[in-house]
């Protein structure tokens, strides 16, 4: 328990407006409060007194992009916003990860912008592509970890891990042998591929689950020719079941005759 005092002068107005913006602003709830006073200040004005129980745990209510987006633009800001004010984040509290190339992200190559953490708005932290980790077509996990805390000093329950993946053409770091990893957003059952390799016949196409491989995966009958002197290949791939919050990674091989 984090037994906190927060003094409110409200001059006449004894309504309870600046303690609900308060609470709110806190990411508390009226359990949290313990006690309240409304006293006199000088002759004319009011204040109330409150005391309260900072236990609430911090949490991300929102992110940018969102969770399981495919279309990221490479270069783009990554942004989280909290349910309250949090400290200013250091490098130990958040990692990130390309789960296409299977590597760690350098954290010479992003920058946090904490600068809108502690403020009156709610926790909004920003990480910055500052030095171009985000690379066309590759897909990334973000964590925020439970080191992140409050302004009472309370930590996060769990760590927060956003999935998403940046557009562009071609596979980066990948032969055509390979094929390409896809990203299924949050929720999602189909998705449409194309190749990466143009193949002179109907290529083979094998889907394999990396993350959350519990999903099953088929292949519609649906291969056809995109025609038109580019002799790549679309088909579509199916989940069992809708793909989990975290988003569902599949692993594309190809195999045919080269065109």
């Amino acid at each position: 328990m984090s037994v906190e005092v927060a003094k409110f002068p409200v001059g006449k107005d004894t309504s309870l407006k600046q303690v609900n913006e308060f609470l709110r602003m806190k990411g508390l709830r009226r359990a949290n409060i313990l006690g309240i006073e409304l006293t006199q200040v000088g002759r004319a004005n009011l204040q109330y007194t409150l005391t309260y129980d900072n236990n609430t745990r911090p949490f991300v209510i929102l992110s940018f992009p969102f969770q399981g987006q495919t279309n990221v633009a490479a270069g783009s800001v990554v942004t989280f916003v909290f349910s309250e004010p949090i400290l200013a984040l250091v490098s130990a509290d958040v990692a990130i990860y390309n789960v296409t190339t299977a590597a760690t992200v350098s954290v010479l190559s992003y920058t946090i912008d904490s600068s809108g953490a502690g403020t009156s708005t709610g926790g909004i932290i920003r990480i910055l592509d500052s030095g171009g980790y985000q690379l066309a077509n590759n897909i990334y996990q973000i964590t925020l970890k439970t080191t992140i805390r409050d302004l009472a000093g309370t930590t996060m329950e769990e760590n927060y891990v956003l999935t998403f993946g940046v557009a562009g053409t071609g596979i980066s770091g990948q032969t055509p042998t390979q094929g390409q990893r896809a990203l299924f957003a949050a929720a999602s059952t189909t998705k449409i591929i194309t190749t990466v390799q143009a193949y002179a016949t109907e290529p083979y196409i094998n889907a394999l689950p990396v993350a959350n491989g519990a999903i099953g995966i088929s292949r519609d009958d649906d291969m056809a020719q995109i025609g038109g002197g580019d002799d790549r290949w679309t088909f579509t791939l199916r989940l069992d079941d809708p793909a989990p919050t975290g988003g569902q990674i599949v692993d594309i091989i190809e195999a045919g005759t080269i065109a």
